[in-house]
């Protein structure tokens, strides 16, 4: 597996009572990246996400970021 930074501005922020998912949009499009509770400082950092915020995500490649 190969690990992956994306990175660009929160289109938007969904919490679905367990997960997060955040759609990050840079100029070729959008990524949506899943974040689980079982990692606390990664769900701690994406509760505290707003609109047009930056940020930036290093993924495993391991499917967790999929292209939407």
């Amino acid at each position: 597996m190969r690990n992956i930074t994306v990175a660009g501005w929160v289109h938007s922020r969904r919490d679905h009572g367990g997960l997060i998912f955040i759609d990050l949009r840079d100029h070729t499009g959008l990524v949506q990246l899943v974040i689980n509770p079982d990692k606390p400082a990664a769900f701690s950092l994406a509760e505290s996400l707003r609109d047009e915020f930056v940020g930036s995500c290093l993924c495993c490649g391991c499917g967790a970021c999929a292209k939407v």
